[in-house]
């Protein structure tokens, strides 16, 4: 079990149970996310010799996360473009998987950077570059965009008028995201108000923990890590 040590964050029933659950929460999504399979599987003997569970991020083989984003970015792109509500059965289910991973996958990588502070008693999160992690944190919010554009257009005869091209579920989610909401489109269902919901509430995530971390409201540590 000790090669699985740094993919999961300590439980400790003593905790504030806030902290229990966001963290019990957060090792579900890293067993859910496959990259940690695929370093698991294929990098692990590379890595440092530390176990620690807030190194897990920056011991990974250069450039494996960024490759990671960018085939996911294909992938949901694809999925944006192709899906529709009259698609095959099983193409459907593949984009709307695409689309939830996605988000489920920048949830984890948020909460986990959330918890660091607050497990080791720091003002500090753990990177390996500010710039690095700039554009991360821009290219996550891109992906939440790109994640919801996608439901919104599988979901697209949900809303009034109907949802049918790219460009539009795009304009859709950029809009609810930043919670402008011009009305020219509205959601007439439960399922599409529920999309309207958890988009402002990975907004008021990113607004309450990635923007302040941006502007350096929480000071940030770089640390040098061997690769």
């Amino acid at each position: 079990m000790k090669k699985y040590e740094r993919f999961f964050i300590p439980l400790n029933k003593k905790e504030l149970p806030f902290v229990w659950i966001v963290a019990l929460f957060t090792n579900i999504l890293r067993v859910l996310c496959l990259m940690n399979w695929i370093v698991l599987k294929y990098f692990r003997n590379k890595s440092p010799k530390s176990n620690k569970w807030y190194d897990v991020e920056v011991y990974h083989n250069r450039y494996l996360v960024e490759s990671w984003i960018i085939f996911l970015l294909i992938a949901e792109s694809l999925a944006l473009v192709l899906g529709k509500p009259n698609s095959c059965i099983y193409l459907y289910y593949l984009f709307y998987i695409i689309a939830v991973y996605g988000l489920l996958d920048i949830l984890g990588v948020t909460l986990d950077e959330l918890l660091q502070p607050i497990k080791l008693g720091s003002n500090y999160i753990r990177i390996r570059s500010i710039s690095r992690w700039l554009i991360l944190a821009g290219v996550n919010i891109f992906q939440i965009i790109l994640c919801f554009a996608i439901l919104i257009k599988l979901y697209g005869n949900q809303y009034c008028p109907e949802i049918q091209e790219w460009k539009t579920a795009i304009y859709q989610s950029i809009l609810t995201f930043t919670t402008l909401g011009y009305g020219d489109y509205r959601p007439i269902s439960e399922i599409s108000k529920f999309l309207v919901f958890f988009q402002l509430s990975f907004f008021l995530l990113i607004l309450g923990f990635k923007l302040p971390v941006a502007i350096s409201v929480i000071k940030v540590k770089v640390i040098d890590i061997e690769e």
